[in-house]
């Protein structure tokens, strides 16, 4: 990847997308660069195992942020290519075709001056910002459907114009039409399973519980995701407080996540009127998000329409049991009773309920993280995701 930020107007033109036996094909990441999302960390974990005599990763963002930071903090290389505005950012089909027109030039020559052959899309706004450049410039499209499917008429028109649509469950897969179904493929989102998440548990565990001034054998109880209402903070507040009441007080519920719709007020003040004062605490968002996961006893995942959440595949790795709703693509990485429980969605009794048997029964607690981090390590291998991702590229260049 490049060594340097770069414009668009920065770079020469590398010809068509048609491989050829010397050189690589260029495959274009692009981001906007606010935020990290799961996402964002799959698709830097592909980009990052790629094999090289095949496919060269481009790293593009949008805007400086979160994402930027943490790329630079790896030492990876991205290019800058500033926009006047994204599909979304206001309402209305006329204003995203607006959005669309202003961005087209821009995008196009990028594309072409880079000698990008392939644009893989991974987050909504992005998928009908790059569809329209890509396809004009001749390249091919991948669209990587990792949520709910807009039903937008833009979003259809633009969505059928993609020469592939990676799916990361069969949630999402399931909501595609016929048209586009045959042209879609079902792949696991990529996890370094070699990395041990536990080795640093210990640590992990005694800066939190310093942070939260809570002894050693308080149980904590986690929430992993950004406040969307989709993932359902409410719930988890709602939750704890049950928690918090059966075990009288002597718990701890930490939420991890930045607060992207505004609800970090209604949900303290859920809190303060649930009891929760003292036990509840917003961590905001820091990383890596494992190394948390790994200090907390216990995660619930109450979201409702996740089509493939990495935290729950995180948890799993680093040895901590979840209890889920039973919903969107939950139910892909969970078997209940089994690697994880599952309850009935926007039910925190219910929830409350599975928290408090695993809290009471450490040894049950114990063996469904075990056999959770057993099944998360045969399937959730980058190099298994990348594979499997360079065999569909391969198949889709061919085509196209």
């Amino acid at each position: 990847m490049r060594t340097e930020k770069s414009s668009d107007k920065i770079g020469a033109d590398h010809g068509g997308a048609a491989r050829t036996n010397t050189a690589p094909a260029r495959v274009c990441f692009p981001f906007i660069g606010d935020l990290i999302g799961g996402s964002y960390i799959s698709s830097l974990l592909l980009a990052q195992h790629l094999d090289s005599s095949r496919y060269e990763p481009v790293i593009v963002l949008h805007e400086e942020g979160h994402f930027a930071s943490e790329l630079r903090k790896q030492g990876i290389a991205y290019d800058l290519v500033p926009l006047p505005g994204f599909v979304g950012t206001a309402p209305g089909i006329t204003t995203h075709a607006k959005a669309i027109a202003r961005t087209l030039p821009t995008l196009h020559r990028y594309i072409r001056r880079r000698g990008i052959s392939i644009v893989h899309t991974n987050e909504w706004p992005l998928h009908q910002t790059w569809a329209a450049p890509t396809r004009l410039a001749g390249r091919t499209f991948i669209w990587h459907q990792r949520g709910m499917l807009s039903q937008s008429r833009l979003d259809t028109l633009l969505r059928a114009r993609a020469h592939r649509v990676f799916c990361v469950s069969n949630y999402v897969l399931d909501q595609l039409p016929a048209n586009l179904a045959s042209r879609s493929a079902v792949v696991d989102s990529p996890f370094e399973t070699e990395i041990d998440f536990g080795v640093n548990q210990a640590a992990a565990r005694h800066t939190l519980r310093s942070e939260l001034e809570t002894g050693p054998d308080v149980p904590v109880v986690g929430y992993f995701g950004n406040l969307w209402d989709v993932k359902r903070p409410r719930v988890f507040v709602e939750a704890a407080a049950a928690i918090n009441q059966a075990l009288s007080g002597e718990a701890a519920f930490v939420i991890f996540g930045d607060d992207r719709e505004g609800q970090g007020a209604t949900l303290q003040a859920d809190a303060t009127a649930s009891g929760l004062d003292k036990q509840l605490h917003f961590m905001g968002f820091r990383t890596p998000g494992t190394y948390w996961i790994a200090a907390c006893d216990l995660m619930l995942a109450p979201a409702v329409g996740d089509a493939f959440p990495r935290t729950l595949v995180e948890a799993a790795l680093a040895g901590v049991p979840v209890v889920a709703a039973d919903a969107g693509g939950h139910p892909e990485i969970i078997t209940n009773g089994e690697t994880g429980i599952l309850v009935a969605p926007d039910d925190p009794a219910a929830m409350a309920e599975a928290a408090l048997a695993l809290i009471k029964d450490p040894n049950k607690a114990h063996t469904i993280a075990a056999a959770a981090k057993a099944a998360a390590l045969s399937r959730f291998s980058v190099k298994t995701h990348a594979d499997h991702i360079q065999d569909l590229y391969d198949e889709t260049l061919a085509a196209h």
